[in-house]
C-alpha cells in the first residue's frame, strides 16, 4: 500500500499516473480523489490522506508548501522527533540503494521519484543519516547523475559527500578514503586529470599510513594511478604503478588472484596504447588464464579482457582471430547482462568495426544501430549514445552517405560538449574526426552537397 496526497488545488486531480488499462477504473479513481478532495475542503479540513494500492495506481499527489510545513512544525513538537526523522531517512534510503553503479534507463526511472527526497535528506536532514547510510545515500545521487551524463551535477554531491564524511569521520578514516576516490573517478571521466590525480595520491598516502606499504587497498591505489597516467600516456609512470601494485597483489593473495589478472588487463591496455602488441596480447592472454584458472564458467571479467584483445588484433588487421572472440564475448555478455545493456552493445559496436574495416558495410550498419538503438533506450542523452552517432558517421563516411555522415557527427559532437565540455578528449576526437570528413569533401570538391549549418560553415573557413 502507498501514502497519497491530495494536492489543494480546485480544479481536476493532478498528477494522474494511474497504471490499469481500464479507462472506466482510472476515471472511477480519479473522481474518488476528488471527491474526497471536496469533502475535505467542506469541512476545512487541509488535508485528506488516502492509501491506494499498488496495483491500481502509481499516482502521486504532491503536499502544498504551507501543509508540508505545517506537518514540519508539528514534527518538531512530538516528544523525541529524531527517531522519526532518523526512521525516515533510513527507510527512504534504504529503498533506493538498488541502484547499480552504471545504471540503464529503466534503473533511474525506477528511483526518480524518491531522489527529490534524497537530496531533501543531503540537504537538511544529513544530522539523521547514520554512518552506515552515508555512503549509500550519496552513491544514489552520484550515480543517479552520472548514469545520465549529468556528471556536473554529480560532482557537486561528490564533493559534498566528500566535506561530511571529513567532518564527521576525520580526513584521514576508510570512509572518505572511499569518497576521493569516487570523486577522482568522475574527474577522470570529465577529464580532468590532474584533479583526479591529486585525489588518488591522496587516497595512496592514508591508505599507506594506515597500512603501511604492503596491503590489497594499497595495492588497488596504485593500480587506479597507474590507469590514469596510462590515459595520460605517461607510460613509464604507469607502468611504474602497475608493477608495484601486481607485486602486492602476487605476495599477498598468489599470482593465480582476479585483482592480478586485473592489473595484467592494465598493463596489456598500456602496451596496446602504446602499439607494442606482441607485449600487449601477452598480458591480455595471461589475465584471461588467471580468470580461467579461478573459475570454469565464463564470467564478465574474463569477458572484458577477451573483450580487449579482439580489439588488439582488430588493430592489427587479424580479423580471423578477432571476429571469433568478439563473437564470445557477446555471447557472454548477453548470457548475463541479457539483450539490453551497456557491455552488449559495447560488443555489438566492436563486432561491427571488425566488418568496417572489412569493408562490409551492411552487416556493420545492422550492428551498429543496434548498438546505438540499445544505448539510446537504456541512457537516451549521454556520452555512449553520442560514441555509437560518432560510429555511425564514420561509416556513412566511408559508404558515400555524406548527408548522413554530416548529420550523425555533428549531432554527436554536440551531445559530447553539452555533457562533457569542449575540452574533453571525446569532444576534440569528435571534432578532429569532423574535420578531416570536411577536408576530404573539399578535396572531392563536394562540400556544396552538404547542409550549411554555422559549425560546418565556421569549420569550413578554418579549414581554408
Amino acid at each position: 500500500m502507498f501514502l497519497f496526497i491530495l494536492h489543494l488545488k480546485f480544479g481536476r486531480a493532478e498528477s494522474a499516473l494511474i497504471d490499469t488499462e481500464d479507462k472506466s477504473k482510472k476515471e472511477e479513481k480519479i473522481e474518488e480523489l476528488e471527491n474526497l478532495r471536496d469533502e475535505g475542503l467542506k469541512k476545512r479540513s487541509l488535508i485528506k490522506l488516502i492509501l491506494v494500492s499498488k496495483s491500481l495506481s502509481k499516482d502521486r499527489y504532491q503536499l502544498h508548501s504551507l501543509i508540508k510545513q505545517y506537518f514540519q512544525d508539528k514534527l518538531e513538537t512530538l516528544e523525541n522527533p529524531k527517531i522519526l526523522k532518523n526512521k525516515f531517512t533510513q527507510s527512504l534510503i534504504l529503498v533506493s540503494k538498488s541502484i547499480p553503479n552504471s545504471p540503464t534507463q529503466k534503473d533511474i526511472t525506477k528511483i526518480a521519484l524518491a531522489i527529490p527526497h534524497l537530496i531533501n535528506i543531503a540537504a537538511d536532514l544529513i544530522d539523521y543519516v547514520s554512518d552506515e547510510n552515508l555512503y549509500d545515500l550519496f552513491n544514489i545521487l552520484g550515480y543517479f547523475h552520472e548514469g545520465q551524463g549529468l556528471c556536473s551535477i554529480a560532482k557537486t554531491w561528490r564533493e559534498q559527500a566528500l566535506e561530511v564524511s571529513k567532518t564527521r569521520f576525520g580526513k584521514d578514516h576508510l570512509r572518505v578514503v572511499i569518497f576521493r576516490n569516487h570523486l577522482a573517478s568522475l574527474y577522470y571521466r570529465l577529464g580532468r586529470y590532474d584533479e583526479a590525480k591529486s585525489y588518488l595520491n591522496d587516497s595512496l598516502n592514508i591508505r599507506i599510513r594506515l597500512f603501511q606499504e604492503n596491503h590489497p587497498d594499497v595495492a588497488s591505489s596504485l593500480n587506479n594511478l597507474g590507469q590514469l597516467y596510462s590515459t595520460l600516456g605517461q607510460y613509464n609512470q604507469a607502468k611504474y604503478y602497475f608493477n608495484k601494485a601486481i607485486k602486492i597483489y602476487i605476495e599477498l593473495l598468489g599470482e593465480d588472484h582476479p585483482d592480478v589478472a586485473t592489473v595484467c588487463n592494465n598493463l596489456g591496455l598500456l602496451y596496446y596504447f602504446q602499439r607494442r602488441y606482441k607485449f600487449a596480447e601477452f598480458y591480455f592472454n595471461n589475465a584471461i588464464e588467471i580468470y580461467r584458472k579461478s573459475s570454469d564458467e565464463d564470467n564478465i571479467e574474463k569477458a572484458n579482457s577477451l573483450y580487449n584483445l579482439s580489439e588488439l588484433y582488430t588493430r592489427q588487421g587479424k580479423y580471423i582471430k578477432a571476429e571469433p572472440l568478439s563473437h564470445q564475448v557477446l555471447k557472454i555478455r548477453r548470457k548475463f547482462l541479457g539483450e539490453y545493456s551497456r557491455e552488449v552493445a559495447q560488443s555489438l559496436n566492436n563486432l561491427a568495426e571488425i566488418y568496417l574495416e572489412q569493408g562490409r558495410y551492411e552487416k556493420a550498419e545492422s550492428l551498429f544501430i543496434r548498438a546505438f538503438n540499445i544505448r539510446k533506450r537504456l541512457l537516451d542523452y549521454h556520452p555512449e549514445v553520442a560514441n555509437s552517432l560518432n560510429l555511425l558517421a564514420l561509416l556513412y563516411k566511408e559508404q558515400g552517405r555524406y548527408i548522413e555522415a554530416q548529420s550523425s557527427f555533428l549531432e554527436s559532437r554536440e551531445m559530447y560538449y553539452d555533457l562533457l565540455g569542449e575540452n574533453h578528449i571525446n569532444t576534440r576526437s569528435v571534432e578532429r574526426g569532423f574535420k578531416s570528413f570536411l577536408s576530404s569533401m573539399i578535396q572531392k570538391n563536394l562540400v556544396s552537397k552538404l547542409h550549411k549549418d554555422i559549425f560546418t560553415q565556421v569549420t569550413l573557413i578554418k579549414l581554408h
